[in-house]
């Protein structure tokens, strides 16, 4: 597409569809973020189309966004026992730090951290 055309709203959702999303909210621009729905693991999330036109995929997919409830379960199931909530992914840092956790077997506290942002 030319720079400085506007795409319709069609030829928009047309592009989303072919990279893997369904849109749900409406088209306002290539730089605008737009909520879509993973076609593979079904979560909403936003994306530019200009990120998806350069290749940026799914963050859930790729392993980037960790949600409370499967964080949770994966220190569990490596033998720990949280301290506290998961903070989530950390916008400002490349690592997020979780409150202490103790290591169930060994009665171990240590504080782990997280790379997915």
């Amino acid at each position: 597409m030319a720079a400085g055309v506007r795409l319709t709203n069609a030829q928009a959702e047309d592009e989303m569809r072919a990279a893997g999303f369904e849109p749900i909210g409406s088209y306002q621009g290539v730089d605008r973020k737009w909520l879509v729905k993973c076609m593979t693991c079904k979560e909403e999330l936003e994306r530019t189309l200009s990120n998806v036109r350069a290749g940026k995929g799914c963050k859930h997919c790729k392993g980037l966004v960790v949600d409370a409830a499967a964080a949770r379960a994966e220190m569990l199931a490596a033998g720990f026992e949280p301290l506290g909530e998961y903070p989530g992914p950390n916008a400002s840092s490349s690592v997020t730090t979780w409150p202490p956790v103790i290591k169930v077997s060994l009665g171990m506290t240590s504080a782990p951290i997280s790379d997915a942002c």
